[in-house]
Formats: structure tokens, C-alpha cells, sequence
């Protein structure tokens, strides 16, 4: 083999090896009997930071108690001020859809803010509830960390885990100098589907269990 081609083949090989490398820190799918479903409490209050040029106004609408085991996450690392102020989303299972997870094979996925599930084994499907027993017992979380030290632990996050979180259900209203205004709205219901039905955390705490 020529110089050349060695070098070529190391590269390739080194490449696989990372390829491999992050795979395996994405962890691996399991399921958890027994997960209570979310808990949210009306409450008052609010908070603000600057990012990105905009004065960011975050209210808060529920304090939000979730135990949950981690069936996807996603990195969001653009210039937006959504991806700026919340540069990960989780996708979260509790109950029945935490329940019978790797029973129903379900292929858990996450793209442009949204989150999306197939359950490849319908003869599981049913004991978790159908199609509205995976509706009602999952979500996709938009995470804004109110310190470093939480984005940090966030970012560490992997699928499988089982993660306790409390913070706020948030509606966040922000605006810059040029007049660009950035609304987001949380969700307030886990039995919603569709276009505004992920929830909007104020992440305060965040431990893997």
C-alpha cells in the first residue's frame, strides 16, 4: 500500500472511530414502569436576560415538577434566538409511553423544534394506550437554562436517561433595537398535539437519576 493510500485509510479509520464514539454518548433506549405524569402549579413571576440583541422578557405561567426517562434529545446551534436561548430540546416519556418503550420498538425522532414517534410493534401498541396513550404520556421540551451550570448538565443529557427537572412553564416575549419582536408560547396541557403543543421550560434544577 502507497504512502498515500495508509494515510487515506487511517483517516477513514479514525473517522469511524469517532463516528462510533458518538453514537455510543447518545445512549441507548430502554423503558421505566411506573413514571408519574408532570406536575405544574399556577404561579406568578417573571425574569429577563439580553441574547443575541434582544431584551428577553421570560413570564412565568406554571412552576413545572417532571420526572422523565430522555427518548430523544437535539442540539440547536443556529444564529436564531430560539436556538440561543434554548440550544437543546428533550424529548420526555413518563407512564405508559415510558412504560412499554423498547416493547413497542418505538423510533423516536426530533427536527425543527418538533418531535416525532413510531411505534414499529403494533401488537405492543395497544397496552401502551395507542396512538393517544403515546400522545398523553410524551413531549418535546424546549430548555432554557437559567444558569451555566444547568445548560451545562442539559447539554450532558443522553438517551436513556431518566431526568428530574423543575423550573417554569414560560411564555417568552422578547424585541430589539431594529423593532424584530420573538414570541413563544408554552404549552399548558399534556393531552395537546401538533403546532404549539411542546412545552417552553425556565430549566432551574436538572439531575440525571
Amino acid at each position: 500500500m502507497k504512502r498515500r493510500d495508509r494515510i487515506i485509510a487511517m483517516l477513514i479509520a479514525v473517522v469511524l472511530l469517532m463516528g462510533l464514539g458518538g453514537c455510543s454518548s447518545k445512549g441507548k433506549q430502554r423503558s421505566i414502569s411506573g413514571i408519574p405524569d408532570p406536575i405544574q402549579t399556577k404561579t406568578e413571576g417573571s425574569t429577563t436576560m439580553s441574547k443575541a440583541g434582544y431584551d428577553i422578557n421570560i413570564l412565568f405561567l406554571y412552576e413545572y415538577d417532571i420526572d422523565a426517562l430522555v427518548v430523544s434529545t437535539k442540539r440547536y446551534k443556529g444564529s436564531s434566538l430560539a436556538d440561543k436561548i434554548a440550544p437543546v430540546d428533550l424529548a420526555l416519556a413518563w407512564g405508559s409511553a415510558a412504560a412499554y418503550n423498547t416493547e413497542c420498538n418505538i423510533k423516536w425522532s426530533q427536527s425543527g423544534r418538533w418531535y416525532y414517534w413510531e411505534c414499529r410493534d403494533s401488537s405492543a401498541f395497544t397496552k401502551a394506550g395507542g396512538e393517544d396513550g403515546i400522545n398523553k404520556h410524551s413531549s418535546n421540551h424546549h430548555l432554557i437554562p437559567a444558569t451555566s451550570d444547568v445548560e451545562k448538565k442539559i447539554k450532558a443529557v443522553k438517551i436513556g436517561d431518566r431526568v428530574h427537572i423543575k423550573g417554569y412553564l414560560v411564555n417568552v416575549n422578547a424585541s430589539d433595537k431594529s423593532g424584530h419582536v420573538f414570541d413563544w408560547y408554552t404549552s399548558i396541557s399534556r393531552d395537546d398535539t401538533g403546532d404549539g403543543a411542546c412545552e417552553v421550560v425556565y430549566v432551574k434544577e436538572i439531575e440525571v437519576q
